[in-house]
């Protein structure tokens, strides 16, 4: 799988066997080094000429975020691993490692003159929560931050509500599925078109998360399409990939290209 970490500034791109806006990180003492993560919009990543052209041109469409370091002890480098739970079977791999020097470069050219890189969400599962490790070598400091990189996420044309999937389990395939904004119990159709399985209309509430598996009996793998109809008429879509599918999108086959990539800023950030 080919997963690019751009560092800002010196535009670095790494081949690697491993590799929701913003994170609200928890309180830390006043200067104490944290991590967290920010939603990296086509717009702001073009109003940074340096690399946002660049990046947004290979990359059109695909979700991208900011891994952002605050408050890095003076020389110090920090050496960035991730955790996914639902690939390689949840060991902490090593993705790279950053100089002071090379962290000093970012903070010209990334947020707000903070250090940190952009994770692009090409090579990760949709709706996979992964957990990004931040330490020094000596392991005077260190913090970490669970994400999404590749959210899986469903808005309406009002934006107030949407429909979110997690995947839970890669092996068995199963989403849990939440509704965001909307009535206690308001009642939605759903069906799930899987390979040439249709399931539905069913219908369903909104009250609590819902499990969600699309496999279908002697076929290897495919993406279902789950669709939820309102009362007033709103329709709400995931596409849910399942079976030997994720083997392509591990290696990068599948590419994200989202329709609601632009309006995800306003539901993930910190």
């Amino acid at each position: 799988m080919k997963t690019l970490f751009c560092i800002l500034g010196l535009l670095t791109f790494i081949s690697s066997p491993i590799l929701h806006g913003d994170s609200a990180p928890d309180i830390k003492e006043e200067g104490q080094f944290y991590l967290s993560f920010k939603y990296a919009s086509p717009e702001f990543l073009l109003s940074h000429e340096d690399v946002g052209k660049t990046i947004v041109e290979h990359f059109a469409g695909h979700y991208k975020w900011f891994l952002l370091f605050h408050n890095v002890p003076e020389n110090e480098s920090i050496v960035l691993k991730q955790k996914r739970e639902l690939a390689y079977g949840g060991r902490l791999l090593t993705t790279f490692k950053l100089s002071s020097d090379e962290l000093k470069k970012t903070q010209a050219s990334l947020y707000h003159g903070v250090s940190g890189i952009v994770v692009e969400s090409v090579g990760y599962f949709p709706g996979e929560e992964v957990t990004f490790i931040a330490e020094n070598q000596s392991g005077k400091f260190m913090d970490s931050v669970k994400f999404t990189p590749w959210p899986l996420i469903s808005f309406c044309d009002d934006t107030e509500t949407y429909i979110e999937a997690k995947l839970a389990n890669r092996n068995l395939t199963i989403y849990h599925v939440a509704f965001h904004g909307f009535k206690d119990d308001e009642k939605l159709t759903m069906i799930s078109a899987s390979e040439l399985e249709v399931v539905g209309p069913n219908e369903i509430t909104t009250k609590a998360v819902m499990l969600y598996s699309p496999d279908v009996k002697g076929v290897a793998g495919g993406t279902a399409k789950l669709t939820f109809k309102r009362g007033n008429k709103d329709v709400y879509s995931l596409n849910c990939p399942w079976g030997n599918v994720f083997d392509s999108i591990l290696k990068g086959k599948v590419v994200p290209k989202p329709k609601d990539f632009k309006v995800v800023s306003e539901y993930y950030s910190s």
